[in-house]
């Protein structure tokens, strides 16, 4: 489902930048990543990130972690 080419490990937990990132999902999963993106930004914009670091579609998207155990995508600021 998610898939990378890493450039190089960021931290001793394995999170890794990557160069390049491919998802291989159905329309509704990609509409699904896509509008907790959306979502992100916008609360980005509104400042929410201000009161908490980071957030992840497994907490938004209902049984996000039931159908796609062990992934899950996390949105930050820079």
């Amino acid at each position: 489902m998610f898939y990378g080419y890493s450039k190089k490990q960021l931290n001793e937990y394995g999170l890794q930048d990557l160069r390049e990132v491919t998802f291989s999902a159905s329309p509704d999963v990609l509409r699904q990543i896509a509008d907790f993106l959306n979502e992100s930004a916008s609360m980005m914009e509104d400042g929410w990130f201000d009161k908490c670091s980071h957030r992840h579609i497994q907490d938004e998207v209902k049984d996000w972690d039931k159908r796609f155990p062990e992934r899950d995508i996390i949105v930050m600021p820079e």
